[in-house]
């Protein structure tokens, strides 16, 4: 009679974890392993860059994968693999003059993660009272078990480079 039993350890973050099956192949109380596979386990999160733009143009937001390396998080640059729906972003707490229903994603693509990092689009605000000055906050629970931090989207906000002196001549 065979007798199985899976074995495997908790893993501590960063580590390999070793799956292997124990056979009581003689039927002699003594098991004889065999190793099914090996994983990495890490502790992570996925996180929005907070990104600011024109009112008048679409703006990139960037989303990464991140990894904790018992110092600091990391982005996972092995993540080839991860996406998820633009419909589970959640936009929300709009500020000054910007209204949710002014706000849309587009086009409502996946986010397909490259090296660690996916990017979305927010379209430009349109409808509402024409003011699009302010900003919303995004967030996903596509995830449950990766914690998600929030990012924040301003509309028209510029950057420019760093000015020392600007001179009007008349």
């Amino acid at each position: 009679m065979t007798s199985l039993s899976a074995v495997s350890s908790r893993p501590a973050a960063g580590s390999s974890d070793v799956h292997h099956l124990d056979f009581d192949a003689g039927a002699n109380s003594v098991n004889e392993r065999k190793l099914v596979f090996t994983s990495k386990s890490r502790l992570g999160r996925l996180i929005f860059s907070s990104e600011y733009g024109s009112e008048l143009l679409p703006l990139p937001i960037h989303v990464s994968t991140q990894y904790w390396n018992g110092s600091t998080y990391l982005t996972n640059s092995l993540d080839d693999a991860t996406t998820f729906a633009t419909s589970a972003v959640s936009i929300s707490n709009p500020k000054k003059n910007l209204a949710l229903n002014e706000v849309a994603i587009s086009p409502a693509t996946p986010v397909v993660f490259n090296n660690g990092t996916g990017v979305f689009r927010l379209a430009k605000p349109s409808g509402g009272d024409g003011k699009y000055d302010g900003s919303v906050d995004l967030t996903t629970t596509t995830f449950p078990y990766l914690p998600a931090n929030s990012g924040r989207a301003t509309f028209g906000v510029y950057k420019s480079g760093p000015v020392i002196y600007i001179r009007e001549m008349y």
